[in-house]
């Protein structure tokens, strides 16, 4: 009889185990997709569109900042046709003093900026995408390099 109350309780610890591993993996898939000027981004759970900047160039150009109601956190995403070489675009980054990591498989550049956020930059596809992230992200309890690699896709 002990062998199977044993038992019955291995089971019952196994299902909330897997239960609860499913909830988790599924809390990090959470967000929304999107393509800004043709470049495939997610943006997490929390965070709303609020604004579509516009600039006046010649060039393709789709800004978009995302703020968080509760945290009044936001993320500004940028995308623009990159109009000199590739290599003079690293350069000018790397001159412009940012760093280059890798993030989801990407040489990504990034910064931190007077205003207590950080700057992302990476080339896609002959596209300039630009990422600003607050520093530490209270909605989703990561820094800013997690919630980049979010970001990226």
């Amino acid at each position: 009889m002990n062998k199977k109350i044993i038992f019955g309780l291995f089971v019952i610890c196994l299902i909330i185990i897997s239960t609860s591993t499913v909830s988790a993996f599924w809390f990090f898939d959470s967000g929304t997709d999107v393509n800004v000027n043709g470049v495939d981004l997610h943006i997490p759970e929390g965070f709303d569109k609020i604004s579509k900047d516009t600039l006046n160039i010649d060039t393709n150009y789709e800004a978009y900042t995302y703020d968080n109601p509760e945290t009044h956190e936001f993320i500004s995403i940028a995308v623009c046709d990159n109009l000199n070489d590739e290599s003079d675009t690293v350069n000018n980054l790397i001159n412009m003093n940012y760093d280059p990591i890798e993030i989801n498989g990407k040489t990504v550049y990034y910064k931190i900026f007077l205003n207590q956020r950080y700057g992302y930059v990476y080339l896609e596809n002959g596209k300039y995408v630009s990422i600003e992230v607050p520093i530490w992200c209270d909605s989703e309890g990561i820094d800013h390099s997690e919630l980049v690699a979010k970001i990226i896709k």
